[in-house]
């Protein structure tokens, strides 16, 4: 009994959730046999507590089957990683497929990601993150740092698999892929890239099925014995799997003979190619099967191929039948007719007890290289509608984070086919600046920038009242990321004009207007004209606390003007404003939000500027915290709050706990921004003043030099930072710098 009781840590918490799962039903939206057993766990037992693979099991290939096997003896090999790759439609998905069902019972966690694109990668784990209880509603972390705390722990646990279908980005997919370890966890990767760097033990490539095997895969799906028109079918085809399986749909349905069969698909794909300037020979295969499956399709539903050529301009993995729906337009009896004529024709496919769908990328490539652009405009255009729509007003806001982060990466591939095609219209600037904004608030910069370029100009190009106002909103988000980058003189123009085209069309009572009159205000703090700021900000705040109730940028303000009071070294009133900002802050958005930790931040240098060190530190250890869980470790106001926290750090004397913290923003700030970035400069400060004590005078005089230097290059608001560099030069005992 002693033992029991003292193995209770490890297995006893496994009995009460497979007791709550009982109890509680389904554990979400993508999670399927709940808990198996808890008591199999004291015996090393696996059992599945999430299970998701979005695509559906189907008759197999006996190359396929070989495959399965290929992944399982990699994955014993190569340290539980397994790297397919070969060409499209080969049927590597089906190969993790296969594997994942059949050896399901090995694991706790098996988990399908698009590895498509960066975003869905982190889309993905935040999803995992969901379906595993990790994140909550209102969590405020970024999708990139649920991501990276998903990896740490998968990292802890054991027996879990990852799959990571159609791999294009190395580089983001292995900095967030999990050290597989054997018996701790596996990951598996499809990709058409056959070079892996460091990895490359862990590569197999994908064989295509023989000619034997085509045939009989034909057979046994069609009912049909005729080995000859199979093996003519098959071979006619590549034995692509992709092809042979759209080709067993249709034969099926129809009950034509394989030789009607032959003849349709040389027609077929005559036709289609005809259509593309795209296609080529290399997408020969498919291109028999695709049309031919087309026509099946359209046959039995009409509106078929308007579904189909909306999906194509989605992410393949997971599209969301409500979403199509509603981007076509459809009642429910019309959408579920088209929806079943594609799957009967295995157009797309539909995970079992789920509301999505996907559809292979080779086929949503085809589809849309075939679809003439004016048709193209007009389902590009009602998607886009339809994604703006679902998507957060405020996607700034952390709580809607996990709801916006899939949507993202649709709008984001939305958007690219629309501007491959040319597309201006006002649902392109809408995509680009929802995007725009959610990018900006994960940290995204140059992403965020390049999105508010593109919609400020979209609408700037075009009329109409309601335009000119979005034009407005979208010139000030433009601004903030470049005050963000260290280029005030630039964000003051846009927010000057931000602010007169809102007064043009809304007057000077309106939201967009004060929010212009803010910015302009930061960044005159910036330029060094502080009273001016002031001047500003109490207009804007006139504007925000007439409108009932208060509008939420009303704190935005008064912490511009409490930062204004600090750089007037008027540190009492800018305590004092910053703390009763922090305290309504905290109220209304809980100890963990972005916005709690810039008033802590804000209010840090406040304390650092009136030399209380002690508080200085402690409020910058409070934004560090905030910081790193909402916005991880690879986000610039992460950074700052690490160099602001390892200065105070200095100024109490703890030399060694400043070196960590300079050492990660550094690395981080000298990727991410210019050379004379103000945020560089105080992190040269400290590292500095840490070389100068290792008595490494030429390096210490050296980091001094360039903070000294990007200080006098500054406009303004470098007060504090020159006081701090005189100071440490002057430790050095030879003299001041030459700027």
């Amino acid at each position: 009994m002693d033992s029991v009781l003292q193995s209770w840590p490890q297995w006893g918490s496994w009995l009460l959730l497979t007791l709550a799962a009982a109890v509680l039903g389904a554990a979400g939206t993508r999670v399927s046999d709940a808990a198996v057993s808890g008591i199999g766990q004291l015996f090393g037992r696996a059992r599945v507590e999430v299970y998701y693979i979005p695509l559906p099991v189907r008759n197999i290939l006996i190359a396929e089957k070989r495959q399965v096997a290929t992944i399982r003896r990699t994955l014993r090999r190569c340290r539980g990683l397994c790297i397919l790759t070969g060409m499209p439609g080969i049927g590597k998905s089906q190969a993790a497929v296969q594997y994942a069902h059949r050896h399901r019972r090995r694991y706790q966690i098996v988990w399908w990601i698009n590895a498509s694109s960066a975003e869905d990668v982190v889309s993905g784990f935040g999803q995992l993150a969901g379906a595993t209880r990790l994140v909550q509603p209102d969590d405020p972390r970024t999708p990139v740092a649920l991501a990276n705390d998903v990896k740490t722990w998968l990292e802890g646990r054991r027996r879990w698999l990852l799959i990571f279908d159609n791999a294009r980005h190395t580089d983001v997919l292995l900095s967030l892929m999990p050290r597989s370890v054997p018996r701790t966890g596996h990951v598996i990767i499809t990709s058409n890239n056959p070079v892996w760097e460091d990895h490359q033990n862990s590569v197999v490539e994908a064989t295509v099925p023989s000619l034997q095997e085509g045939s009989a895969y034909l057979i046994n799906r069609t009912r049909n014995p005729d080995l000859d028109g199979a093996r003519m079918v098959a071979s006619e085809l590549g034995c692509l799997p992709l092809a042979l399986d759209q080709a067993a749909s249709y034969i099926r349905v129809t009950h034509i003979p394989y030789w009607d069969y032959l003849e349709h698909l040389k027609q077929s794909a005559r036709h289609l190619m005809e259509r593309s300037a795209v296609l080529s020979a290399s997408h020969y295969s498919v291109i028999h099967s695709l049309d031919t499956a087309l026509q099946g399709a359209a046959a039995i539903s009409h509106d078929a191929s308007a579904v189909l050529g909306t999906a194509s301009y989605l992410d393949n993995s997971a599209v969301p039948l409500p979403l199509l729906r509603e981007a076509t337009n459809l009642d429910a009896r019309r959408f579920s007719e088209a929806i079943a004529a594609l799957t009967r024709y295995s157009l797309i496919s539909m995970a079992s007890g789920k509301d999505v769908i996907s559809v292979h990328y080779l086929v949503q490539t085809l589809i849309r290289e075939s679809q003439p652009e004016e048709r193209a405009q007009q389902l590009l255009a009602a998607l886009l509608s339809a994604l703006v729509r679902r998507f957060p007003e405020r996607p700034w806001d952390v709580s809607v984070w996990p709801r916006a982060a899939p949507i993202f990466s649709h709008i984001l591939a939305a958007s690219q086919h629309g501007r491959r095609l040319g597309m201006r219209s006002e649902e392109m600037g809408d995509a680009a600046h929802a995007c725009g904004r959610f990018a900006w608030s994960i940290g995204e910069l140059p992403v965020a920038g390049e999105l508010f370029v593109a919609a400020s100009g979209i609408y700037l190009d075009s009329s109409g009242h309601d335009l000119r106002r979005k034009a407005a909103a979208a010139l000030n988000d433009q601004a903030v990321v470049l005050s963000d980058y260290g280029r005030p003189r630039e964000a003051l123009r846009l927010h000057g004009r931000a602010r007169a085209i809102s007064q043009q069309t809304d007057g000077p009572e309106s939201a967009v207007y004060a929010w212009a009159t803010t910015g302009a205000a930061c960044v005159l703090r910036d330029l060094g004209h502080p009273q001016l700021a002031i001047n500003l900000i109490e207009e804007s705040m006139a504007i925000y606390a007439s409108m009932s109730p208060p509008h939420p940028d009303l704190w935005w303000s008064r912490s511009g003007r409490a930062g204004a009071r600090a750089d007037l070294e008027d540190y009492p009133s800018a305590i004092a404003e910053f703390l009763a900002v922090l305290a309504e802050r905290q109220d209304a958005l809980g100890a963990q939000h972005p916005e709690v930790a810039r008033s802590h931040h804000a209010l840090a240098w406040a304390y650092y500027g009136a030399g209380r060190y002690q508080e200085s530190r402690d409020a910058f250890m409070s934004a560090v915290r905030a910081r790193e869980m909402s916005l991880g470790h690879v986000h610039l106001h992460t950074a700052r709050s690490w160099t602001g926290l390892a200065l105070a750090e200095q100024a109490l004397g703890d030399e060694a706990a400043s070196v960590p913290l300079l050492k990660s923003s550094i690395a981080l700030q000298s990727r991410l921004l210019d050379e004379h970035h103000l945020d560089l400069a105080w992190t040269r400060l400290g590292l500095g003043r840490l070389t100068a004590l290792r008595e490494d005078r030429e390096s210490a005089r050296a980091l001094l030099q360039a903070a000294s230097k990007a200080a006098v290059a500054a406009p303004g608001r470098t007060t504090l930072l020159r006081r701090e560099i005189g100071t440490a030069t002057g430790s050095l005992g030879d003299g001041q710098l030459e700027h």
